[in-house]
């Protein structure tokens, strides 16, 4: 008699390798086929479910596979056992295992194992052994992912990435490691560093694209969102990151672009940016800074300075023009960059060593001098000594040689060895005593700056300028709304270029300068160019 009762049956393995290289699913199912002859039921080939797919915790309750049996299930009566070949082939959780064992007792069918299937919950043996079962499930699963994250973090540690290829890079030899697929690299390089640049806006950029032929792996062209989370991506300018795990800056890929770039266009890829970039340390700004004088003045606003930005006319990139200019962050008072330089320039022109402090300037650079070439100085001395000693011990070698005619030989080559030691002794102090020309040459490269302080102020980096502002105008330079530069204090070392209106012994020795010539630190403090 044929039984009207039936099964059905899961075969499940983790992974689509497994799938189509093992032969896993088969034998599963060979042990499930004999399982429901066991069971006395029916077990239709279109009641197994053959599967890869993870059954990992937190996973399994939104599993597709089972809520499709479970549907079964509930329109098909006669079906009284959900056959699986092990419990860690139906999953590897204990909270999901038994939620879905109950979901399938309420509609009166019984989860049972092909490896035992005529045990049941009747026994108590069995219901522990299927406890056990189960929490090894779980507990090999939890170290298995485990494993593979730490495994999966060493390689991104080490500038690795395990994940797909991205627009614009394919696989190399080396695993992990990908490489510009060209032209597409190129392409894509060239319209995200537009974008960063603001010479193309998002759509102008992806429009280029389009128009340079540029297409993805699958041959559709490259749409807005893409874009978008191309220049979002992390990877684009050399790092590495996946998921949850550290980020690594450092990835061992070839950078399509910088990190400024990246930071620069992803903001703007997420309606981030700005009206114009600030450029406070770009040697095409190199008075970011300079305080705004009515601001200063007023403390209403502590931080009144200027910064540097690049601004265009608007329009589009066949007649878009960019201009430099400066602002105040507090009042907004604008100027070109050409024009607020000559300001600068045409102040410090004037400016001139005052000729009674130069031999002070020149003490006191011997003395700074002497603190630099401490090393130097203690360097010389130790070869004196090493020649003085080398002398002695020549000249006891030689009286040596008079008292002992018979080691006439082996005295005559040990003088002639430490000849060789004094000449070499007397060549490394010859280029050691060579400071006083080093120091000509220093004082003279130091004077001839001070002397050329418009010249040589533009050739600073920033930080020397910085440092240079704060020796020579201890109050640093200022600029007021009619454009007028100044500064409260100047250096002493400095005074004004005489002038043609202004009478021999005008000013005296107390007001700063002799007679001829007109202070800088009387005549900055009220006038300004």
């Amino acid at each position: 008699m044929i039984s009207k009762q039936k099964a059905v049956a899961l075969c499940r393995v983790s992974t689509s390798k497994q799938r189509i290289f093992g032969n896993s699913l088969d034998a599963q199912e060979a042990r499930i086929v004999k399982a429901a002859e066991l069971l006395e039921v029916l077990l239709p080939d279109n009641y197994i479910w053959r599967m890869d797919i993870s059954s990992k915790k937190g996973k399994n309750i939104k599993r597709k596979d089972l809520k499709e049996i479970r549907e079964l299930c509930r329109k098909d009566k006669s079906i009284k056992y959900f056959i699986v070949d092990e419990p860690d082939r139906f999953m590897r959780s204990i909270k999901e295992f038994y939620w879905w064992k109950v979901e399938f007792e309420q509609i009166g069918v019984e989860l049972r194992f092909a490896h035992k299937p005529l045990a049941s919950d009747n026994d108590q043996h069995h219901v522990f052994d299927e406890l056990i079962d189960v929490y090894r499930a779980e507990s090999s699963n939890h170290e298995r992912t485990t494993k593979a994250n730490e495994k999966m973090q060493s390689r991104i540690d080490l500038g690795y990435y395990p994940g797909y290829c991205h627009t614009g890079y394919m696989k190399s030899d080396v695993k992990g490691i990908h490489v510009p697929s060209e032209p597409q690299f190129s392409l894509l390089q060239e319209a995200y560093r537009d974008v960063a640049s603001g010479k193309k806006s998002l759509r102008e950029a992806l429009t280029w694209l389009a128009s340079a032929g540029f297409k993805l792996k699958n041959g559709k062209r490259l749409d807005m969102m893409q874009f978008k989370r191309i220049l979002k991506e992390p990877y684009y300018y050399g790092a590495v990151k996946m998921g949850d795990f550290q980020q690594n800056e450092k990835g061992l890929h070839k950078a399509m672009i910088n990190k400024e770039e990246f930071e620069i266009a992803s903001k703007i890829a997420k309606g981030q940016k700005a009206r114009f970039t600030v450029n406070r340390h770009n040697p095409e700004f190199p008075m970011n800074g300079l305080l705004c004088e009515e601001c200063f003045i007023s403390n209403k606003r502590s931080d009144g300075k200027f910064t540097g930005y690049k601004h265009h006319n608007g329009k589009k990139e066949s007649s878009r023009k960019y201009y430099k200019r400066y602002r105040c962050r507090s009042c907004g008072n604008p100027f070109t960059q050409e024009e607020l330089h000559k300001r600068v320039s045409d102040y410090l022109a004037p400016v001139r060593l005052a000729p009674e402090v130069r031999e002070e300037l020149i003490h006191s650079l011997r003395k700074a001098w002497a603190e630099i070439e401490q090393d130097s100085i203690a360097e010389i001395t130790r070869l004196r000594t090493r020649l003085t000693h080398a002398n002695e011990q020549k000249m006891r070698l030689v009286i040596s040689l008079a008292d002992n005619p018979e080691n006439k030989a082996d005295t005559q080559e040990a003088i002639v060895l430490k000849k060789e030691e004094i000449g070499i002794i007397e060549d490394e102090l010859t280029k050691a005593q060579d400071i006083e020309s080093d120091f000509n040459e220093f004082v003279e490269f130091s004077l001839g700056f001070v002397d050329n302080l418009k010249a040589n102020w533009w050739s600073l980096d920033h930080e020397d300028r910085l440092r240079c502002e704060e020796l020579l105008f201890p109050q640093f330079l200022r600029i007021d709304k009619n454009k007028k530069v100044s500064t409260p204090e100047i250096s002493y070392i400095y005074r004004y270029k005489p002038s043609k209106k202004t009478p021999v012994g005008a000013l005296n020795a107390i007001s700063g300068g002799p007679g001829g010539t007109r202070t800088l630190d009387i005549l900055l403090k009220r006038q300004t160019l």
